[in-house]
């Protein structure tokens, strides 16, 4: 069989590279790049099946052919700052000023990950660099912040999306002791929520981003029948890097 001129998953397994990523993530959960080599890895077929469906798509193919990508537009940070107040886009600058993170950070980190493994066409990196940018975006229009259990639901709402293997393997093992690790944070109900809302809300991969940004963040959060953000406690690893904790108990640096 011929080969795919644009996949966007390695075109063989590599075992070792996957048992060292996953050593490296075990060591430092904050390893970007391990973390995106473990996943790429084990991508399969439905990666595959959402760049079809994302190429099928009107705003999906406007894309690909030259339009603006996510990452575009996200990285404007002057053009966003120009958008009304309240709106998607000012949420996404204030988000990510606060937060001290980068759209051009994640893709200079990942963008070489995805060169080694994928080799992409300039289709497929297209493809690739719009949808990974839309992740922070992700964080706001669901209201999942960056902590562990927001990052953690996040990740099963992207499963649910997406279908992504290494992303439901990943939730599956979390959700074994969450409980135990976070007592008291509701993280089981919280995380069946976003699962009912993932299915619920459009195909986020093909919102029309250039469109929505200027508008108030509840309405594009009713178009996309997303609904309200839940409210839940955050949770961070403490100072020692051992005891997770919520953000109330968190000691202010000296």
């Amino acid at each position: 069989m011929a080969a795919r001129p644009h996949r966007v998953t390695p075109k063989r397994f590599h075992p070792w590279l996957a048992l060292r990523s996953a050593w490296s993530v075990l060591r430092d959960p904050e390893n970007t790049a391990a973390g995106a080599r473990l996943v790429l890895c084990f991508e399969g077929g439905e990666a595959e099946q959402n760049y079809d469906r994302f190429k099928a798509h009107p705003v999906g193919a406007r894309i690909l052919a030259g339009a603006p990508t996510a990452f575009d537009l996200l990285r404007d940070h002057e053009a966003l700052r120009a958008l009304p107040e309240g709106s998607l886009g000012r949420a996404f600058l204030d988000f990510v000023e606060t937060e001290g993170i980068s759209t051009e950070r994640l893709d200079e980190v990942v963008g070489p990950v995805e060169e080694e493994l994928i080799a992409p066409s300039l289709e497929a990196r297209r493809y690739l660099r719009h949808t990974r940018a839309t992740h922070d975006l992700w964080h706001v229009l669901t209201g999942y912040s960056r902590d562990l259990l927001g990052e953690l639901l996040l990740l099963d709402f992207s499963y649910v999306q997406l279908g992504r293997r290494p992303f439901g393997w990943i939730v599956r093992l979390a959700k074994l002791g969450i409980e135990r690790k976070l007592p008291g944070s509701g993280a089981r109900a919280l995380l069946a929520d976003a699962e009912a809302r993932a299915a619920r809300a459009e195909w986020l991969a093909t919102a029309d981003w250039q469109s929505l940004l200027a508008l108030p963040l509840d309405e594009v959060r009713e178009r996309l029948r997303l609904g309200p953000p839940p409210v839940y406690t955050r949770y961070f690893r403490a100072p020692q890097g051992i005891r997770v904790v919520p953000e109330s108990e968190l000691q202010p640096a000296a």
